[in-house]
């Protein structure tokens, strides 16, 4: 017989597959259950409902994230080093957890108070981290940008769309798509020579 540890496992992991093969709204907490092979009983043993499940989702996928990008910078040095490190982290994760980033960025609407807050907050944080790194850049000199702010919301976006369109059976790997998309990213935020202006 499965240990608690065990259900709320398999739970979790077929809530992740109802939601991103049917989408959040269509997703029951049947189809879960029986994705899961478990009691409905054991499903609210573990989660009052099926927000909390999506909330679940979101929390373990940004924290997840969040730790691997601190984690690759730790050792980087200089902001270009440091943005490419990030990078890379943040677009191996969306290609690995692909199911789990889709969810996170496309079911965000869905979420309902207070827990919406709780997520929007630790996007925040992991935002920062990129925000702290284009900081470091504009002020040493190595980056040249008109709206960072911008240019960071962008470079987000531009990740987490990874996870909508990368396939495992592609030809590109996810360390070939970090180094292309760092390459591009890096070179644009270098100021431009005399000449150019």
């Amino acid at each position: 017989m499965p240990d608690a540890d065990d259900t709320k496992t398999r739970i979790y992991r077929a809530a992740v597959e109802m939601f991103y093969t049917h989408g959040y709204a269509s997703a029951s907490m049947r189809s879960i259950v029986q994705a899961a092979d478990v009691r409905m009983s054991s499903v609210y043993y573990h989660y009052a409902n099926k927000q909390e499940l999506l909330y679940e989702v979101m929390r373990r996928s940004i924290e997840e994230s969040t730790s691997l990008v601190l984690h690759s910078i730790e050792g980087a040095t200089g902001p270009e080093a440091r943005l490419r490190a990030a990078l890379g982290a943040e677009i191996d994760w969306h290609t690995r957890r692909q199911h789990e980033a889709f969810i996170a960025d496309a079911e965000l609407f869905r979420l309902e108070e207070p827990y919406r807050a709780e997520i929007i907050a630790l996007r925040d944080r992991e935002e920062s981290i990129f925000r702290e790194i284009v900081d470091e850049g504009m002020r040493a000199g190595t980056f040249d940008l008109r709206d960072p702010n911008l240019v960071i919301r962008m470079l987000l976006t531009a990740t987490t769309g990874v996870s909508r369109w990368y396939r495992a059976d592609g030809p590109d790997t996810p360390a070939k798509i970090a180094a292309s998309f760092a390459d591009a990213v890096i070179t644009g935020l270098r100021p431009r020579s005399s000449s150019t202006h």
